[in-house]
Parts: C-alpha cells; structure tokens; sequence
C-alpha cells in the first residue's frame, strides 16, 4: 500500500515537472515568435522607406533642382512666372520636409547610427517645430548604451505614445524621462492633455495601446498606464536587466 502511495506520489510530481517545462517550452516559443513578427515588421518598414527615398524623395529633391534651374535662367524673367516657381518650390519644400520625417518613422536612421536619445530628441524636434507643444527629454542615472533590438522596441513604444498625445490627447506639453539605475532602465512618458479612463468598462484600447502592450511585454517590462479624464496621461515602463540582453535575448 505504502509502494502504491509512493508511487503514485512520484508519477504526480514527474507529470508535475513536465507540464513546467512544456509550459516554459511554449512561452519561449511564443516570445521567439512575436520577436520575429516584430522584425519581420521593421525590415518590412526599412523596405518602405527604401521605396520611399527611391521613388518619391528622390524625385522631388530632381523636381526641385530643375525649378531652380528654370528660375535662375536669364532668359526667363517674367515676375509671373518666377511668383510662381517661387510657390511651387515652397510647396515642394514643405512635402519634402514631411516625407523626411515619415522617412524617418518607418526606419529611423538615427537611432541605429547615434542611439536611442538622439533618434528621440529628433523625433521631440520635428514636434516642436510643426506644432506649438512643449516638449522636453531627460536623463537621469547613468546613461549606458541600449541593445539595438531593445533601442527599436523603445522608440516605437515613445512613437505610439506620442501620437496619441498629439492626435487624441490635445496635449500641450510632453516629458519624456529615461532613469538608469544599474542594469534596470525606467522610462516616463506624461502629457497634460485630455486623458481617459482606462478603467471604465466600455474602455476599448485603439491600436497604439496595443501595440505599446505588445512591445512592453515583448521587453519583459513592467508596464504601468496612468491617466484619467481631464488629468493628463503618465505610461511608466520598468524594464529589468536590459543592458544585459544582448547576451540573452530571451
């Protein structure tokens, strides 16, 4: 009787054991899987900004040189026709401007060239100069270098958060904070725009949310969204270990 018990007890914690590593097995291969959709999805941004300086930049930036060609032409020195030029160069100026920046969104080239920070202060001073919110960027702790694949997780999640802010929110200031404390990274994105509750049970999160859930999970981070009508919005991300990921990256 006492050999049955016995027995039976070992069975238990032998299927015990591996319903646990099955269950690691399938979360490592969920996590493997979302990571390669997330890359999938940025070469398929590179191919499109690719695409875009090719047959859309680059031909405008020709477009704009022939216009100046025309103008400083001697030989064509009606005021109507150079008002005109003068018009259609400031129209092809502002479309080149745009594209530069959606250029940039697709694949920033920045961030893999110069980092994380910088990619964001560019992106923080496109902000400023097309609108009249405030926008600020701090760093606090000791500033390390952040793995490339982390650095791109990061600047799509501030991009989502920033476009609810300028699109949603009607935010008139936004601050974002980087803490560095060992190998943990803190990041604090608040606005004071119109806010929502998140807790109300008609609440349906749009696709930036998701998308801002999506990556923090893939980050193994701790995501925390505070807000509420007319209060503003704080997206808090704590993120443990990340300066050590590049030698684990699962």
């Amino acid at each position: 009787m006492l050999i049955a018990i016995l027995a039976t007890a070992i069975l238990i914690f032998f299927m015990i054991v591996i319903i646990i590593v099955l269950s690691k097995r399938q979360n490592r291969k969920e996590k493997e899987f979302l990571r390669t959709l997330i890359e999938e999805r940025e070469r398929t941004y590179h191919h499109i900004s690719l695409e875009l300086n090719k047959l859309i930049i680059n031909n405008m930036t020709a477009s704009r040189m022939y216009l100046h060609e025309i103008e400083d032409n001697e030989n064509n020195q009606n005021n109507e026709n150079q008002a005109g030029i003068r018009k259609a160069l400031a129209a092809i100026d502002r479309a080149l401007y745009h594209f530069y920046h959606l250029d940039n969104n697709l694949d920033p080239h920045s961030l893999t060239k110069y980092g994380l920070y910088t990619a964001v202060s560019e992106y923080l001073e496109w902000i400023k100069k097309t609108s009249d919110v405030k926008c600020s960027l701090q760093l606090k702790g000791n500033p390390k270098n952040i793995p490339l694949f982390e650095s791109i997780m990061l600047f799509r999640i501030i991009q989502e958060s920033l476009i609810n802010s300028l699109n949603h929110a009607q935010a008139k200031e936004i601050i974002i904070i980087f803490f560095y404390e060992g190998s943990d990274l803190d990041l604090v994105i608040s606005d004071d725009g119109i806010g929502f509750d998140i807790s109300c049970p008609d609440f349906n999160a749009g696709v930036g949310i998701k998308s801002i859930r999506q990556r923090s999970k893939q980050l193994r981070g701790n995501l925390n969204i505070n807000t509420r009508p007319n209060f503003g919005t704080e997206i808090k991300l704590h993120i443990d270990k990340i300066f050590e990921r590049s030698l684990n990256p699962f």
